[in-house]
């Protein structure tokens, strides 16, 4: 199985991206515009949620908020399980695309390769209220 976020041109040239507070990944230094996919689950971790953001935390902070988008505000999908950052956002679209033909069984696996306790990687970047001002701004 690929991995989700290695891309066909990237080198042993990269870095370290911290994402506010905890979450580090780990990106090429040429990358200028890159774009993200992520997934998101609800507790139950029954659903999933496959995006593409130019903004990871932006977009994990409208998902919490239950103002990302109507799919993942129905079934409550709020966790985020895995993200990656992609060289451009053209090739972050197109792995979103793959993974949303893949089977349940597959993202899992996916997901447990990187975080094998389907834990919520986002669960710290944001405050109670930073969620309630997202909430009032849309």
């Amino acid at each position: 199985m690929p991995n989700l976020f290695r891309h066909d041109g990237e080198t042993s040239n990269t870095t370290k991206l911290t994402v506010r507070h905890h979450k580090t990944f780990i990106v090429s230094k040429y990358m200028t515009k890159g774009g993200y996919v992520y997934i998101m689950s609800n507790v139950n971790r029954t659903t999933f949620y496959i995006g593409v953001t130019s903004n990871i935390e932006r977009r994990v902070l409208e998902h919490k908020a239950g103002v990302g988008s109507e799919f993942t505000s129905k079934y409550n999908l709020h966790d985020l399980l895995l993200a990656g950052r992609l060289p451009d956002i053209e090739a972050a679209i197109q792995r979103e695309k793959q993974l949303k033909n893949w089977h349940r069984d597959w993202k899992l696996n996916l997901i447990r390769q990187e975080n094998p306790e389907l834990s919520d990687l986002a669960k710290d970047w944001f405050s109670k209220q930073d969620i309630q001002d997202i909430k009032g701004i849309k």
